[in-house]
């Protein structure tokens, strides 16, 4: 059954329509050819950000199956805030090109142009970044530790371990990732070839998620598993 995601169309669209709007207006200030290319490379952008973001607004429903008396802990997508700087930044520089266009004559085109195709770049790079976290969810229950991956449609992933077969959870981060409260959680089951790895990758509030794994994977902790 499909359903649809507001949240994918609410921030896709806006963002695309921007894009597409400082580069319609670019190319209608703007009185030399080579300034009309890189515009309509921002505005091709724009409208293909709306488009593709109208798409992913449509879903089918998770993959995941919970049973009778499982109870899920913990239900999360990758951060998203990598991609919320990407995007106004990216959005702050095609401003900034279009004025520069509009009040210096096209006297700064190198400037110009790599102002804009940084910002075009920026606004793609962090939109396709939500899509794809957005995309991604990572799955705590009472009885196993699951993760999935759905394309609308079109494709679809999904790997669960049971939480009897953890005997490993581990977390890390880098510097940034600490400064914003993300990081990497990893579950596995052992060694060997028959390991199996599940890793929560750039998290928010990874010690919580680390929390709520142990709380069901370490022994003694049956509680929150209704044993």
């Amino acid at each position: 059954m499909m359903r649809i995601v507001p949240s994918r169309i609410l921030v896709s669209v806006p963002v695309g329509l921007v894009c597409a709007v400082i580069g319609a207006l670019g190319i209608l200030s703007t009185d030399t050819s080579y300034m009309d290319i890189f515009f309509w490379i921002v505005t091709g952008v724009g409208v293909s950000i709306s488009i593709i973001g109208l798409g992913l607004g449509w879903d089918t429903q998770p993959m995941i199956s919970i049973e009778s008396g499982e109870n899920t802990l913990l239900s999360s997508h990758p951060s998203f805030k990598s991609a919320f700087v990407l995007i106004p930044l990216g959005i702050l520089l095609l401003l900034v090109s279009f004025y520069l266009t509009v009040a210096s004559d096209d006297s700064l085109p190198l400037v110009l142009a790599g102002t804009l195709l940084i910002g075009a770049y920026l606004c793609l790079r962090g939109i396709m970044k939500y899509w794809l976290n957005h995309c991604t969810t990572y799955y705590v229950t009472s009885e196993k530790v699951a993760f999935e991956y759905r394309l609308c449609i079109f494709f679809g992933d999904y790997h669960g371990i049971p939480v009897d077969d953890v005997n490993s959870v581990r977390s890390s981060f880098s510097f940034i990732q600490k400064v914003t409260n993300r990081g990497d959680v990893r579950v596995a089951t052992g060694g060997g070839r028959d390991a199996q790895v599940l890793e929560f990758y750039d998290v928010d509030n990874p010690n919580e998620v680390r929390r709520v794994l142990d709380s069901v994977t370490l022994p003694g902790n049956l509680s929150s598993r209704g044993i």
